[in-house]
């Protein structure tokens, strides 16, 4: 090897027996390569430090280089993530004649940082087999993150969630999102499972004297607090268990009845006739006794509520007509015992009474004590 920068000399020669000896001097002069050291590849986040480009060349590269910037322009040693440009950052050392310059690439790569969006909270019914968790995240999250099953439901697979697979309850999923560079950023979803009501223990009660009867059940799951029921009217008891009682249904009703919450997940519906078995569909007592004291002073006929179009006729012992009425309901339209003349006398009274349904008219006589 030929020492740098200094000059060799090198005799070529040649010996002819005629003509004698030819001599050809060669000198060599060395002088040194420019050496930019070898390039590399980064990737960075812009909220990041500055580095020193130089730091990153590999091998022994010459401190008398320069340094351009992807736009090739002179640049210093120094990247500012969070202001200089990605690209490429070349660094040139300029070379003697007769060697070339040479040349380094520190190839940069600027990535944002991560963005799992903020906790958020989902509320799911236990009948979806495939929650999407992404929708549940608050903020702006990136796509493409992973999801980790913090509580050990055994119901995530990918970003979703079978909530059929996991009891009612709450549950934690944690959202991570990496970027290169730039670390990791973390987010949860809180998901509450729900179930739908369930209505056990239902049960009819007649009402034998009053023609009437009753629907009671269990309310069981779901929110307790927001239990609903329509198409009948009642109350749920304030604690457990939680039963409903419906007001008293006339024994002609049908009744159906709608149970839920408010997640409505489901609604149970329940539905039936009464349970009475009687003779007759109305009760027609014998006496009533309108003289002031405040006991049986209407002529009550338990179970024509349920008939509205009803018509009923009472006339006296020698036919004559006391009185007359249609929708007889033991309310608003009920005999108290007058008359067009005034209260009517104590004695046996005859009744027609029409139900309105096609059914025969009941007759009969009541007696009105004074």
């Amino acid at each position: 090897m030929l020492p740098i920068g200094g000059a060799t000399s090198y005799a070529y020669t040649i010996t002819d027996p005629g003509c004698g000896v030819v001599t050809a001097v060669v000198q060599v002069t060395t002088v040194e390569f420019p050496e930019p050291g070898t390039g590399t590849s980064l990737t960075l986040c812009v909220t990041g430090a500055p580095i020193d480009l130089f730091a990153q060349l590999g091998g022994s590269p010459d401190v008398s280089g320069v340094w351009t910037n992807p736009s090739n322009q002179v640049h210093t040693n120094v990247f500012n993530p969070g202001t200089d440009p990605a690209g490429n950052y070349t660094y040139t050392v300029i070379g003697n004649t007769p060697c070339p310059n040479a040349s380094s690439v520190v190839s940069i790569t600027l990535n944002v940082p991560p963005n799992a969006g903020t906790n958020g909270e989902v509320l799911s019914c236990d009948t979806l087999t495939s929650l999407d968790l992404f929708s549940g995240l608050q903020g702006t999250p990136a796509s493409g993150g992973s999801w980790v099953d913090v509580d050990g439901s055994g119901g995530l697979s990918g970003g979703s969630l079978n909530t059929t697979v996991v009891p009612p309850g709450e549950y934690y999923f944690r959202y991570t999102v990496t970027v290169p560079g730039c670390g990791s950023a973390t987010a949860l979803v809180k998901v509450t499972v729900v179930t739908s009501v369930e209505v056990i223990n239902e049960t009819r009660i007649c009402n034998e004297r009053d023609r009437t009867y009753t629907v009671s059940f269990v309310i069981e799951q779901g929110d307790p607090a927001t239990y609903l029921v329509t198409g009948l009217t009642g109350s749920i008891s304030a604690t457990p268990p939680y039963v409903f009682t419906s007001g008293p249904l006339f024994t002609s009703e049908l009744f159906e009845v709608f149970v839920r919450d408010q997640y409505a997940c489901g609604v149970v519906r329940i539905a039936g006739s009464t349970p009475c078995d009687f003779s007759e569909d109305v009760f027609i007592p014998e006496s009533f006794s309108p003289n002031g004291d405040g006991t049986n002073e209407l002529f009550l006929i338990p179970g024509i509520e349920g008939y509205p179009g009803n018509t009923i006729t009472i006339f006296n012992r020698w036919g004559a007509k006391m009185y007359e009425a249609s929708g007889y309901n033991n309310v608003s339209v009920v005999w108290d015992g007058t008359s067009t003349n005034g209260n009517a006398p104590a004695g046996t009274y005859f009744y027609v009474l029409e139900l309105g349904n096609g059914s025969d008219a009941f007759t009969g006589y009541i007696y009105l004590n004074r």
